[in-house]
């Protein structure tokens, strides 16, 4: 019986990252939750359930969405960026700044967490700080229009 929850599970996880790709986001969240019922601790699961919350403006599911993916899987440097991106839109700055701490952690070369971080030193009135992060996050990506932005705005 387990293994044929498991791929129950997996299956209704799949056809929500279809309903996703066709843009129906709440059909896909419906989905994602119902596989989730059977398996609450797949970090992917919970990724892809944020990412239609952020489609669906549900900020604060969106936000649990990405503290289970990130607990269950730390290294997701994508779900640090939008867990700290979220937090920032809420202003919460220090929140944010720690989420894009632990992405930088997750993954040193993934240049939005660095842009992340320097806005949230921005924020925090430390320009200093949030130069250097638009610099690496240049020296990463250097097409990164809103790296370039920021720091020519500095």
């Amino acid at each position: 019986m387990a293994d044929e929850n498991r791929v129950k599970g997996i299956a209704l996880a799949d056809e929500g990252t279809q309903l996703m790709r066709a843009g129906d986001f709440g059909a896909a969240a419906e989905k994602f939750l119902a596989a989730l019922e059977i398996n609450e601790t797949d970090s992917t699961t919970w990724h892809n359930l944020g990412q239609c919350f952020i489609r669906l403006q549900d900020i604060e599911n969106a936000i649990t969405a990405f503290r289970n993916a990130t607990s269950l899987n730390p290294r997701n440097a994508i779900a640090w960026n939008n867990l700290g991106s979220l937090l920032g839109m809420l202003e919460d700055w220090d929140g944010a700044a720690a989420a894009f701490d632990e992405g930088i952690k997750a993954d040193p070369n993934y240049a939005k967490n660095h842009f992340g971080r320097g806005n949230a030193y921005l924020m925090a009135g430390d320009n200093d700080n949030a130069r250097a992060c638009f610099q690496r996050a240049l020296a990463i990506d250097p097409t990164y229009a809103l790296a370039k932005n920021a720091l020519a705005q500095l």
